[in-house]
């Protein structure tokens, strides 16, 4: 029986498997956002889904945690920009899900994806500008950007049990959610241009 890992049947060095499995993970949050509109209107449902989706990205987090820091911390690891983009695609269905189908106040609903909103335009600046001239911009996760997405957790939950948090709850997964794109930006600027 042929081990995982290469075509030849060998195994992959453990770092790798670790690696492959960590980002197998990190994709589960891309099928679950598509999972939510199979019973958009069952609150315990969705609930259940984002449950999986928040143990996926601890799961994936523990895992990376045992690799080795230069692996861990390399900007150009697939799983560094992989994570923070599956839990984008993940929130949006889901915020998208809740105003289609719960109806919670638009103003409210659109500050939860502030962070989504002003992240727009800084990759569409990476793509069309700064990787046609070879700086490397670094699209790791940082703290405030797991809170925002904490806070945007937190904000759909309001929205289907307790509409009178959102109220608090929206405004600060606004504001942690730009804080979190300052902080990018501010990261990308000081990208310098890759020798490779």
């Amino acid at each position: 029986m042929p081990t995982a890992g290469r075509r030849d049947g060998t195994l992959l060095p453990l770092p790798a498997r670790i690696l492959r499995l960590a980002n197998t993970l990190t994709l589960v949050r891309v099928p679950l956002a598509a999972a939510l509109w199979l019973w958009p209107r069952e609150p315990w449902f969705l609930v259940a889904v984002m449950a999986a989706a928040a143990l996926s990205d601890v799961v994936d987090g523990a895992l990376a945690r045992r690799l080795d820091p230069s692996v861990r911390h390399d900007p150009h690891n697939p799983g560094a920009w992989l994570d923070p983009l599956c839990d984008k695609i993940f929130v949006a269905s889901l915020v998208a899900l809740v105003v289609v189908h719960h109806t919670p106040p638009l103003s409210l609903a659109l500050l939860v994806l502030v962070r989504e909103a002003l992240l727009l335009p800084l990759v569409v600046a990476w793509a069309l500008v700064w990787r046609p001239r070879g700086r490397r911009v670094d699209f790791r996760a940082v703290w405030a950007g797991k809170l925002t997405t904490v806070l945007q957790f937190a904000a759909v939950a309001a929205m289907l049990f307790a509409p009178a948090a959102l109220n608090v709850v929206a405004p600060l997964a606004a504001l942690f959610g730009a804080l979190s794109v300052v902080l990018v930006a501010r990261r990308a600027l000081q990208a310098t241009p890759s020798s490779a």
